[in-house]
């Protein structure tokens, strides 16, 4: 990364010359926001200060979001003093919003000296309409700094935008961080170029590639009622197999179906899918974030598991016993939640055998026939019925649908946008939310389960956690945290409280784990390999990290028997 920059900076400074920033030559160190440059380049912002609005008049809720992570096998192109233009679509309209921006991944801070909003001129060309370009207000101001591992929120400010419209969000940036926190699936065109062209109604060329940075969200503030749908899953979800710039995912089928039928514009679409992920690991340590803080929820669809089965070797208990888990969280959300079918793989041929299928077959059995009042999904949205041959001996999708054999190409994803019942969408969850903290939650014959931290946690950060509970025979369990995706343990010891270790009756354990990683969950795991924590009685899981208590409820968590 750091002879990536050095290029890129001299690259930059030749560039500039032709691009939209004017150079002062001076020899002044004294260059604003943490730049190294010696040559102090002036920074001006054209664009048009919007109305900042009060945001007690109205809710709050998303017209487009995507899910944040960092990508090490991507390099970023962009470097200081440099402007990066990235398009996104709407799903409904509004008049008065605010953007959400992200340095979550990153390890040091991210100085942004403007960002610029303005509708997009031509799919695909990274051209504005001149005279919507807009500053993003941050506490009025134009610039913001975003500290390591946070994220941030502008003002709201009027800026108004029919549903599924194009919007460009173009920022430039002063420092970045060794870590771009982004989305790299973003099957759309973002444009690059060294300076500041805010403003341009077309950047200089200089380069472009189909990903995401520091944008996370678009709300939208209204007096009328706006209700979100969050697409929770894979590569399917997030659109590999789609056509860059033409919005054409499944999850973009069923926004236009949602504006173009009455009783449903009202309803906004926000895709939340990260690819080559698994429901029962990345799945679980994203859920709070990608899905149960999006705003504006009411409705959940979970297409999610293909990867837990050809990749992980997940057996079927453990994905149901992952998707009723997300299932009672949100429930007690008063959110409705949809469960897509998984599709078929057959013609995946490295990746398909017959212990696999089973297991498909399994879930999707599950599924199918699981009541609501047994733990299941609110209602089946039938993916795979949608693209399958029907071949009974080795399931595949349609040649017509297919894009390889495991994703479906533009035909498929419309076939599958187009099998979902929008009036699944007029409906309201009528849960009875109960105080699940009275209650204990008793963990009888299982492995092990998960706590997703608040955000990734890095290295060194000390974490307090606090377990009360009774232990009502001879059992015990260990605690550590542990990485992203392969749970490797990541303190500096794990901290086991075996049978001999912890007493019958009650206990309040208090314990320190330092991650010698970054840390993305807890896990309370069996005393021992192979076996399973036996009849203990959790009453509360609490840690702190940095000064804040965070709590959780143990019997909506993953929970592994």
């Amino acid at each position: 990364m750091k002879r990536l920059n050095v290029l890129l900076a001299v690259f930059s400074t030749v560039f500039l010359f032709f691009g939209c920033q004017s150079v002062n030559n001076s020899t002044d160190n004294s260059s604003s926001n943490n730049s190294n440059n010696s040559n102090k380049i002036e920074f001006v912002d054209s664009g048009n200060m919007p109305k900042i609005v009060n945001e007690s008049a109205g809710t709050y809720c998303g017209t487009w979001s995507s899910s944040q992570y960092f990508d090490k096998s991507k390099a970023v192109p962009i470097s200081d003093r440099w402007t990066l233009r990235q398009v996104v679509r709407t799903s409904i309209g509004g008049e008065k919003i605010r953007l959400s921006l992200t340095n979550r991944e990153g390890e040091a801070e991210m100085v942004i000296n403007s960002v610029h909003i303005a509708k997009a001129d031509g799919q695909g060309t990274g051209r504005i309409f001149t005279d919507t370009d807009t500053i993003v207000p941050f506490n009025g101001k134009s610039g913001v700094s975003i500290p390591a591992g946070e994220d941030v929120t502008s003002d709201t400010f009027e800026f108004a935008f029919d549903p599924l419209t194009e919007l460009a969000i173009t920022i430039y940036y002063e420092t970045l961080p060794g870590k771009i926190t982004g989305h790299v699936g973003a099957r759309a065109n973002s444009f690059y170029s060294p300076g500041n062209c805010l403003s341009a109604d077309k950047l200089p060329y200089f380069g472009k590639f189909t990903q995401w940075y520091t944008i996370s969200a678009i709300d939208v503030l209204s007096e009328k009622e706006n209700k979100a749908v969050v697409c929770f899953g894979d590569s399917i979800t997030d659109g590999r197999g789609t056509t860059d710039d033409k919005n054409n995912r499944w999850s973009d089928v069923l926004a236009t179906r949602l504006q173009n039928n009455e009783a449903t514009k009202n309803v906004a679409v926000l895709n939340q899918g990260i690819g080559a992920t698994t429901v029962t690991g990345n799945g679980v340590a994203r859920f709070n974030t990608d899905v149960l803080e999006q705003t504006g929820l009411s409705y959940v669809i979970i297409l999610y598991g293909i990867n837990d089965i050809i990749y992980a070797n997940q057996n079927a208990a453990n994905i149901i016993n992952t998707y009723k888990s997300m299932i009672s969280k949100l429930h007690k959300k008063n959110v409705l939640v949809y469960g897509g079918t998984i599709l078929p793989f057959g013609a995946s041929t490295n990746d398909y055998n017959a212990n696999r299928e089973k297991v498909r077959q399994t879930v999707n059995k599950w599924i199918r026939e699981t009541s609501s009042e047994n733990g299941g999904f609110d209602a089946v949205i039938d993916f795979d019925a949608a693209v399958t041959d029907g071949n009974a001996d080795k399931p595949s999708m349609k040649k017509e649908y297919m894009y390889d054999g495991l994703h479906p190409g533009p035909a498929g994803y419309k076939a599958m946008g187009d099998a979902i019942d929008l009036e699944l969408f007029t409906k309201t969850a009528e849960f009875k939310v109960e105080d699940s903290a009275a209650a204990a939650f008793n963990a009888k014959n299982i492995e092990q389960f998960r706590f997703p931290l608040p955000k990734a946690i890095a290295k060194g950060t000390e974490i307090i956690v606090n377990l009360k509970g009774k232990n009502n025979g001879k059992s015990g369990f260990r605690c550590w945290t542990v990485a992203d995706d392969v749970w490797t343990p990541t303190s500096e010891q794990i901290t086991s409280y075996a049978r001999q270790n912890l007493p019958s009756g009650t206990f309040d354990l208090t314990i320190k784990l330092v991650p010698t990683d970054t840390a993305k969950y807890l896990l309370i795991k069996a005393p021992a390999y192979g076996e399973k924590i036996d009849d203990i009685d959790f009453t509360a899981v609490t840690f702190t990290i940095g000064g804040k208590e965070y709590s959780v409820d143990p019997s909506a968590e993953v929970i592994t028997n």
